[in-house]
């Protein structure tokens, strides 16, 4: 009997022992969890903002060079304005020519002014 008490006292032992380590884990397995939740979460986070940072990068990179770009388109622009002024100033102020009148005359005609009010140039 004695050895029986014995093991009885033994497997109470255990059994508390068994006890203790269910309950530490069933306490530390939640905690590990949510940590672990929250280093993931971290982690997304973290390569969020580098993902972030990376777009921003390039797009800073697109806007310098569209900025280039219009200064550029600008620029040739302006060549092609001078150019346009200079040759409209090199034309004689003596009268136009037969083609320029006609193209006047159909303008004219486009807008609803009467052939009365034409000039004999026009051919009315």
């Amino acid at each position: 009997m004695i050895e029986v008490a014995g093991f009885g006292v033994k497997l109470a032992g255990a059994r508390s022992a068994l006890i203790a380590i269910a309950c530490t884990a069933a306490l530390c397995l939640p905690t590990a969890y949510c940590k672990g939740r929250d280093d993931g979460a971290a982690k997304a986070e973290a390569a969020r903002a580098v993902a972030n940072v990376e777009a921003l990068e390039a797009d800073a990179v697109a806007a310098g060079a569209a900025a280039e770009e219009r200064l550029a388109d600008a620029l040739r622009i302006d060549d092609k304005e001078e150019e346009l002024i200079d040759a409209i100033a090199e034309l004689p102020d003596a009268a136009p020519d037969p083609v320029r009148v006609r193209l006047g005359c159909e303008r004219l005609r486009a807008q609803g002014t009467p052939e009365a009010d034409l000039s004999a140039l026009c051919g009315s």
